[in-house]
């Protein structure tokens, strides 16, 4: 019983967010909630149990309010938190995606993104997925266990090292260490060798792996640094001595403006996210409940149908490599440019959006 009046005043707490208006409520590490010796205190029947509380909570006090829990750990423990798909919580954080983009633009194949992709299918007409690329923490590993090889996880961590960034570690009972986490501007982790000093390809990449996030079945979410095509802030982390900082720069709003209007990566950036954006709040099809399919089209393109066998079927298709790729048997209009295409070229790092 001692656990009681803490859940009460947690519980009052979540309240006094929902009558200010909060219409999403992050449920931050939830997988911590509940301590008990000879545990591992991680995701104990007691979490799901509150978690459930609360989903019951809000959908009888504000029906419409949203549950996001966050919780970076292997992909099935993550998920654990759906439920039974009604009863917890109705948005869950894609931890996996951002480690298997962040791979198919270092490795030029999609293969495991896209056999990942097609094992994520519609959760129910309440629930459904937080899909991120970057954030203010790092770029999660642990969710790509048993997803990416060893050899490939350590790929990524070499890449990271060599544009700048930061791999955080967590130690392990016998002593070793895990890379749990790698801190870096997520733009800058995704050039590969001498691009970081190409700031249009870097911003092209970018815009890619934007269109797959803003295309795959749940709620986009676009990191402000993303958004306005930042990069690593190295001071920041060096003088703190936060790995996490490199990807947290205090922006100076003046300055922002004047380079949003000057620097090339800041402005393809934010004006292609803001057209994608525009583009996608157009289209029953990218309905966050709606199902989707993963299309084998070419291992260098990351393709995904959405709203199969309707009048507004898009099949959304990305480049991850730096040579342009033929799609012959791809006809249709592009949702994002309006041109018409009697089979499709896909420019390196190129994107469409294919109705």
């Amino acid at each position: 019983m001692a656990g009681i009046p803490a859940l009460v005043e947690m519980t009052d707490v979540l309240l006094g967010y929902i009558a200010r208006g909060a219409s999403i409520i992050r449920l931050d590490a939830i997988g911590f909630l509940w301590k008990e010796s000879g545990t591992s205190c991680m995701h104990l029947p007691q979490t799901h149990a509150i978690v459930k509380l609360w989903r019951a909570v809000i959908d009888y006090v504000k029906p419409g309010t949203q549950i996001i829990t966050e919780t970076n750990v292997p992909h099935a423990e993550n998920f654990s938190y759906f439920g039974n798909g009604s009863d917890e919580a109705h948005q869950v954080y894609q931890f996996a995606l951002p480690p298997l983009v962040l791979h198919a633009f270092t490795a030029g194949t999609t293969e495991t993104l896209s056999r990942w992709a097609a094992t994520i299918t519609p959760v129910s007409d309440t629930a459904t997925y937080f899909n991120f690329l970057a954030s203010h923490d790092g770029i999660g590993m642990r969710p790509s266990e048993g997803i990416l090889t060893e050899d490939e996880r350590a790929a990524l961590v070499q890449k990271v090292l060599d544009n700048g960034g930061r791999a955080s570690v967590k130690p392990n009972p016998d002593g070793s260490q895990t890379v749990y986490e790698l801190n870096i501007n997520y733009l800058d982790a995704l050039a590969n060798g001498d691009e970081l000093n190409q700031p249009a390809v870097v911003a092209a990449k970018g815009l890619a792996a934007h269109s797959i996030l803003c295309s795959v079945i749940g709620v986009p979410a676009i990191y402000y640094h993303s958004l306005f095509g930042s990069s690593n802030d190295r001071v920041g982390m060096q003088t703190s001595g936060i790995n996490r900082r490199i990807n947290r720069q205090v922006l100076n709003a003046e300055q922002l403006v004047h380079e949003l209007a000057t620097d090339e990566r800041r402005s393809i950036m934010l004006n292609g996210i803001k057209h994608m954006l525009t583009v996608r709040s157009q289209h029953q099809a990218f309905s966050p409940y709606g199902p989707q399919r993963v299309e084998r089209l070419d291992t260098r393109v990351f393709a995904v149908r959405r709203a199969m066998g309707t009048d507004d079927e898009i099949l959304c298709i990305a480049n991850v490599t730096d040579q342009p790729v033929e799609l012959p048997t791809v006809s249709g209009v592009d949702a994002l440019t309006g041109q018409t295409h009697l089979g499709l070229t896909l420019s390196p790092y190129g994107y469409a959006w294919i109705q």
